[in-house]
């Protein structure tokens, strides 16, 4: 009995140490979001990210010079959305059917807000179609 017993608890054991191991291993990776502009003006970039497990945040504006690169922040994968807007004018946004796109509201001045939790100055000519990127890709604005 006493065997069958240490059988037991030794089993359930390993069951906890491969659970722990697999949630692990389920965790969103981080890597740094980045946006390049080869637009021929400059731009500025509001991102939707992850900052924890089931927690985005919209975050702007994000200057991005012409011909160069600007680094938003390390979050978490396995995605981040962004919109950008040009001094030209030029906005980068997903097309409306894009069904792997989020529409989030913008504001004209620098904004932090979680995902879903609009600020009261949202309107609806705030609201853009972000544009989804895999982690790890750096999208150029062009």
């Amino acid at each position: 009995m006493r065997t069958l017993i240490t059988a037991i608890a030794l089993a359930y054991g390993a069951l906890g140490v491969w659970l722990a191991d697999t949630s692990r291993a389920q965790q969103p990776e981080k890597f740094t979001v980045k946006i390049c502009n080869q637009s021929g003006s400059a731009a500025v970039v509001a991102v939707t990210v992850q900052t924890q497990p089931n927690l985005w945040r919209v975050r702007g504006w994000y200057g991005v010079a012409n011909q160069q690169c600007n680094s938003v922040g390390t979050y978490l994968g396995p995605a981040f959305y962004f919109v950008a807007i040009s001094e030209d004018r030029v906005v980068w946004q997903a097309e409306k059917g894009d069904k792997t796109a989020v529409w989030e509201c913008v504001l004209p001045e620098a904004f932090d807000y979680q995902d879903g939790k609009y600020p009261n100055k949202c309107n609806d000519g705030a609201v853009f179609h972000f544009i989804k990127i895999p982690a790890g890709t750096v999208p150029t604005l062009k």
